[in-house]
């Protein structure tokens, strides 16, 4: 193994919380008095990218578009997103130990940055982030990345969170890890989990 992508949201980043707050206010803002989960029990809109967030909460489709722009543009202003604890030890060791780490994610970068600081981005060997023009999508964007880094599908691992990261992987050909801890992925016989940050650590450095 070579290469070690990650999942943001839900895998490195403790986001689903501060998105239940971004959801009320969106709702709130629009006057729409959406019967919106709790943050204990989030995970029943999870989804991604976060147009499909927008339609399991019930957002009027017609307001997606300029939904999907203030998220993009003033989230990160106005919402405190952090990594989950012991993530970045994880990131640090990978590196120390010769790995390629990148991201994938369909989270924007500006949002990234924010969440993770200048210093523990310039960590990662390539980021793909919804703002990638080349390679669309997270399938499209691992088997970017093979290219790019000249790896066989079988060198690189992609860990994430929810079942459209695990068939990303799937056709991209590469392996998966999903954690449970995360929006949506819970413990299954299709694919190898991980339920904590710690057990990740373990797993992946034996990789």
């Amino acid at each position: 193994m070579k290469a070690i992508f990650f999942d943001m949201d839900g895998t490195s980043i403790d986001s689903l919380p501060v998105h239940i707050d971004f959801l009320k206010d969106m709702s709130k803002k629009f006057n729409l008095n959406l019967d919106l989960p709790s943050k204990d029990n989030g995970r029943r809109i999870a989804a991604s990218p976060m147009s499909a967030v927008f339609r399991k909460a019930g957002f009027p489709e017609e307001l997606i578009p300029e939904l999907n722009e203030i998220y993009k543009t003033s989230f990160k202003e106005n919402y405190s997103v952090k990594p989950f604890r012991g993530i970045k030890e994880v990131w640090k060791a990978l590196k120390e130990k010769g790995f390629i780490i990148g991201i994938v994610t369909s989270n924007h970068l500006g949002n990234i940055k924010s969440a993770l600081g200048e210093d523990t981005t310039k960590l990662f060997d390539l980021i793909y982030t919804a703002d990638n023009k080349d390679a669309i999508g997270k399938a499209n964007q691992l088997k970017d990345a093979l290219s790019k880094l000249n790896l066989s599908a079988d060198q690189l691992i992609y860990v994430g969170d929810v079942m459209k990261d695990y068939n990303a992987a799937k056709e991209a050909g590469v392996k998966f890890i999903g954690v449970t801890y995360g929006w949506e992925i819970e413990k299954n016989d299709e694919f190898a989990t991980v339920d904590s940050v710690e057990e990740l650590k373990k797993r992946l450095l034996n990789a």
